[in-house]
């Protein structure tokens, strides 16, 4: 990676996009009727979506994008202790 964040709205898009996958697994999982086969896909969709909406979430936080301290100037790295 080069170390740059991923645009904000990227990020908001791969939670909606998670959020999503976690919802169509809990009504493929509500409509399964004991299909195996809905149940195996319901889980593949949970745990990515899971995953997705996690690590987009985690990203989101991690990354300074809600906090409001201006950009270092002139290429100077703020120390922070």
């Amino acid at each position: 990676m080069n170390g740059s964040k991923p645009p904000q709205a990227s990020l908001l898009l791969r939670l909606l996009g998670g959020g999503y996958l976690v919802y169509l697994a809990y009504d493929l999982m509500k409509s399964s009727q004991g299909d195996w086969k809905f149940i195996a896909a319901a889980v593949l969709f949970a745990l990515v979506g899971g995953a997705l909406f996690l690590h987009s979430l985690l990203t989101l936080v991690k990354s300074d994008y809600f906090r409001n301290t201006p950009p270092p100037e002139n290429g100077e790295e703020s120390q922070e202790e």
